[in-house]
């Protein structure tokens, strides 16, 4: 099992700056996951008996996956408590006795001390573990600190990722309320991540803002080399006209972005928003301020994860079709209601696994909520897994020979493979040179036709291979498509 990483070779369709031409009928298409019909981690202990929700984390090690998540013994409060579960294939959970935290007199429980919403884990560089959340001071994280007398994100840190130590000084950035913005430098959803191939930390925050008069969740991004300094934040996409038009047609009245998560890559990153269609004010709303200030309340429906990204993690950019990557399931499924993506994904095999939490019930309902919204089993959150082979975020497919050519530059290697699905169909591809012409032997002629689904499908040639190109020649690829969908290549020695 290997950590989430990905060659600096491939290049995935999700990005098409290379992309130089399309010819015939050929598209750009962004897919979804696949979930799994039933949810891998349940609320099945008493400390989690109002449910259990990904508003965490799953870290790959060398022998298991590690899952830190929120668990709830009653609806409501500040609680917010962080159980632990471990697997050894991603979908088979366990959760171990910590003997740390007691509850109902006891100790055997799989509970650690950490008392963060939405907590963020990572392995630290000088070894152990990290861990980022929001605290409201004074209310979550009494039991392993007292210094926190300031609402806003904090640093802990842990030998074993079971028992943390809240860090000196750890406030990373305040969300106390500031002159002008009467909901503070941001909120309490705040997800972190560190980005290998920048050697650096991105984190992404809940702000409010204004927009056509109503009171908008949108997000902002900030960034770190060390995880202590952080940049101010830089706002980065907040829902527009189509959000609110989408949200209007499923009954709702605006849109809001409640989160965001990530997938870093090489030369741009992947974000997944959790789109969030608000109902509009209603008497009995209990935040009367928000109401007068925004004309807004609480209560809506978390419906979709869709996909956005960025080439600088600060500009960010929404696909055409803003095709959700992950969407709640129908009235009476267990994720029915509302679905937030763990921090990001996790790559196992050929497969990245997207987990999530969902719920019957929309968010903001507790005690209010009708008996019908929830399962038989009266789960009211649990975690699932959506599952995608590897990079398979966006394509170019073709149904009748449409085809695309792509700037490659130096091939820095011998080897062409393609993630590619062709059942029925077949891909193709040909070396151009710097003048457009086909190099000899390396022609559509001379391709052997790719058939079937892999992620590193192997391109060869009849007579020839790349080897025969004179290293540092640039070179394009022109890939013909005949029922198949293309979703990136790899060329490596």
């Amino acid at each position: 099992m290997n950590p989430l990483r990905d060659d600096q070779h491939r290049r995935i369709f999700a990005d098409t700056r290379r992309v130089a031409r399309l010819d015939g009928a050929i598209s750009h298409r962004w897919h979804a996951a696949r979930k799994e019909p039933q949810p891998v981690v349940v609320n099945d202990r008493p400390w989690e008996a109002a449910g259990i929700f990904v508003y965490g984390t799953v870290l790959p090690e060398h022998d298991r996956f590690r899952l830190w998540y929120q668990a709830r013994d009653k609806l409501g409060g500040n609680g917010h408590v962080v159980g632990y579960a471990e697997s050894g294939d991603g979908l088979h959970w366990e959760k171990p006795d910590l003997g740390l935290v007691d509850f109902d007199g006891s100790r055997a429980n799989n509970l650690t001390n950490l008392r963060l919403h939405l907590p963020s884990v990572g392995r630290a560089p000088e070894g152990g573990y990290w861990a980022t959340g929001h605290v409201w001071a004074r209310a979550s994280n009494q039991q392993i600190a007292t210094d926190q007398q300031e609402p806003g994100v904090y640093r802990f840190d842990s030998a074993d990722g079971f028992d943390w130590t809240a860090r000196p000084n750890g406030l990373l950035w305040s969300t106390s309320p500031v002159p002008d913005a009467p909901y503070g430098g941001g909120s309490d959803v705040q997800t972190l991540i560190h980005d290998p191939w920048r050697n650096r930390y991105i984190a992404a925050t809940k702000f409010h803002v204004p927009y056509e008069s109503k009171h908008r969740r949108a997000f902002a991004t900030r960034t770190s080399d060390n995880l202590i300094d952080w940049s101010d934040p830089v706002m980065a996409l907040a829902p527009d006209a189509a959000d609110d038009e989408r949200a209007r047609e499923l009954g709702f009245e605006h849109a809001d972005f409640y989160g965001v998560t990530f997938h870093p890559y090489p030369d741009f990153i992947l974000g997944f928003v959790w789109v969030f269609y608000m109902e509009g004010t209603r008497p009995d709303t209990d935040w009367p301020q928000r109401q007068s200030n925004f004309g807004w309340q609480r209560h809506g429906h978390m419906a979709e994860v869709q996909t956005v990204f960025s080439y600088d993690g600060q500009f960010w950019m929404r696909p055409p079709t803003r095709q959700p990557l992950i969407s709640t399931g129908e009235r009476g499924d267990w994720d029915g209601g509302n679905v937030a993506t763990a921090n990001q994904p996790v790559l196992i095999g050929d497969e990245l696994f997207h987990y999530y939490g969902g719920g019957p019930v929309h968010h903001g309902a507790t005690t209010r909520a009708p008996d019908a919204d929830r399962t038989p089993t009266g789960v009211f959150t649990s975690i699932g897994v959506a599952r995608m082979k590897r990079d398979r975020y966006a394509s170019y497919s073709s149904s009748s020979g449409g085809s695309l050519v792509v700037t490659h530059g130096e091939l820095g290697g011998t080897r062409l493979t393609i993630n590619a699905r062709a059942p029925y169909g077949s891909v193709r591809c040909a070396v151009l040179d710097a003048a457009g012409q086909e190099f000899p032997g390396l022609g559509l002629a001379d391709c052997v036709p790719f058939l079937g689904d892999e992620t590193d499908g192997v391109i060869s040639w009849k007579e020839t291979g790349l080897d025969s190109i004179p290293a540092g020649t640039p070179v394009a690829l022109r890939f013909v498509l005949e029922e198949a969908d293309l979703f990136g290549y790899s060329v490596e020695g």
